[in-house]
């Protein structure tokens, strides 16, 4: 799980432009990333059957923030679960459902 969270972190880390994004980034993660991000959402207790999306929101102090989308790759975006997920350079990260 630490390698999953340190990938996604370098990943948003990379395209981050500062402590706070304008918009919305989408990232691009490879399947074997989406797959474990899933499989950390639902050892968190959540359903996810899929990762449809990530997006970096930006970061405060707890780290980088991410936006992830559950649902089934290709299928309708209607009602998709999100997520919030806090992660830091160190491999720290903590999912919880996104709140608008």
């Amino acid at each position: 799980m630490r390698r999953v969270l340190l990938s996604i972190v370098a990943t948003a880390l990379l395209g981050a432009g500062g402590p706070a994004l304008a918009q919305p980034k989408q990232l691009t993660v490879q399947a074997s990333v989406a797959r474990d991000l899933a499989r950390m959402i639902q050892a968190s207790g959540f359903e996810c059957p899929e990762v449809r999306a990530v997006y970096q929101i930006g970061a405060d102090n707890k780290g980088n923030i991410m936006r992830i989308v559950c649902g089934v790759v290709g299928g309708p975006a209607i009602d998709s679960p999100s997520f919030r997920m806090h992660a830091n350079p160190a491999g720290a990260g903590k999912i919880t459902r996104w709140e608008q």
